[in-house]
């Protein structure tokens, strides 16, 4: 029944002030009989369990009834005992302003006129209508090199395997559904075969776990402005082609993977080329690829250059070609301050992108918190920028290395467990909606 109607838990109705007799053409009266407005409430017995409501489009003698549960109370008079204003029941909602952070709850003992409210937290949703909606963003994590111990990468393929078991399971009861990972892990050293192997493991028990899995075959990060656009570093083609044959096609089974061609590909010193390039190897990797499978472009802000500045129209162009060859855009933002202190340019160039791609195919790939804060500033930044992408209707984040437990790849930027001042938040995260376990 839609909540128009009513239901046992959402009531809210026109308010008695509100509550009047429309004339119509001929001289009748919008209203039900026994002089029963539109929104009004009447009982058919005293002592029933529920009162029933005037419709709209009744009129003496053609009233339109419908039935309202009293919500554990009695109709007595021409209304339910056990109500709050404005016709919400015991345990029914309202709000008291659309967009609150809480709701407010009609607590037994109640009547029009005399009603007690309880407040109740949307956990990090807003008050819509009548009642608290969840939250529209949801988070998931980076854990790049997952299945990694203290002692590195272990080439047992058993061990690799529980180690990958126990970081999912973890990640899962806290709510993740998406997951980000490299296909060749940094500082371990892997063959493209153990890689292959790898990625097969973590696709079949995230998908045992009812998990989505991203995953760039290598890292094209630019560590700094001298180093080259991604299509011009020496033998990129050849180890892509290698990596499409060893690693993405024994890997075409798998429906939950999302294959990347590397992590931060960039060309911002001839854009244009650079999207030329990223679109013949992407239609080349879609020919290892199997049914199902989807390709992610995962960028900087920056990728394609700004679009401000004498590029501008350069990195427009780019963009819709890039856009255009993937499935998915994935664009990575590290905030360097607060939210209140404004929109930097990395953040006006993803609002680009998410114009370009849309909201259903757009993800932030990874964020983070670089700064050195105290944990709960930390996870206080995070937050308001998470909220700030959600106001723009961005629906999928994923944390950079999020409750990762274990050493090797980690950074300042990380929301891992193991560095100094770096604490699981994943309780932070359910508490606050953005985590749904």
């Amino acid at each position: 029944m839609s909540k128009s109607t009513f239901s046992s838990s959402l009531c809210v109705f026109i308010a008695p002030l509100a509550l009047g007799v429309l004339a119509l053409p001929g001289g009748a009266y919008a209203q039900c009989d026994n002089g029963v407005p539109i929104g009004g409430t009447a009982c058919a017995f005293q002592g029933d369990s529920v009162q029933y409501v005037c419709q709209p489009g009744s009129t003496p003698g053609h009233s339109i009834w419908q039935a309202q549960s009293c919500g554990g109370g009695t109709c007595q008079g021409a209304a339910c005992t056990g109500s709050c204003d404005n016709g919400v029941v015991v345990g029914g909602t309202a709000c008291a302003y659309q967009g609150d952070s809480v709701e407010y709850v009609c607590q037994p003992g109640s009547s029009p006129g005399h009603s007690i409210w309880q407040s109740r937290s949307c956990g990090g949703g807003t008050c819509q209508g009548a009642a608290c909606q969840g939250r529209t963003l949801t988070v998931g994590g980076n854990y790049t090199d997952i299945g990694v111990g203290f002692s590195g990468m272990p080439t047992n393929f058993t061990t690799m395997r529980t180690n990958i078991q126990n970081d999912l399971n973890r990640l899962q009861a806290a709510g993740v559904r998406d997951l980000r990972i490299w296909a060749d892990p940094p500082y371990v050293g892997m063959t493209v075969p153990n890689m292959a192997t790898r990625v097969n493991i973590v696709a079949q028990e995230a998908a045992a776990r009812g998990m989505r899995v991203l995953v760039p075959l290598f890292d094209a990060h630019r560590g700094s402005p001298s180093d080259p656009d991604t299509h011009l570093r020496p033998g990129v083609d050849t180890m892509l082609r290698d990596r499409f044959s060893r690693i993405v096609w024994p890997n075409r089974g798998h429906t939950n993977i999302v294959w990347s061609l590397g992590n931060e590909v960039a060309g911002p010193n001839d854009p244009v080329a650079f999207a030329n390039w990223y679109r013949s190897r992407v239609n080349e990797m879609r020919g290892y690829m199997g049914a199902g499978q989807k390709v992610v472009a995962e960028l900087v802000p920056g990728s394609a250059n700004h679009f401000e500045g004498p590029l501008s129209t350069q990195a427009h162009q780019a963009a819709n070609i890039i856009v255009g060859a993937s499935d998915l855009v994935s664009v990575h933002y590290y905030p360097p301050h607060d939210v209140s202190q404004g929109e930097d340019l990395e953040f006006r160039s993803l609002r680009v992108w998410l114009g370009k791609a849309g909201v259903t195919k757009f993800i932030v790939g990874e964020i983070g918190v670089c700064q050195s804060l105290s944990a709960s500033a930390r996870y206080t930044r995070l937050t308001q920028w998470l909220e700030h992408l959600e106001s723009y209707g961005v629906r999928d984040a994923l944390i950079w290395q999020l409750m990762k437990d274990d050493t090797n790849h980690l950074d300042p930027c990380s929301f891992d467990t193991i560095l100094s001042n770096h604490v699981d938040i994943s309780g932070q995260l359910i508490n606050d909606g953005w985590l749904v376990p």
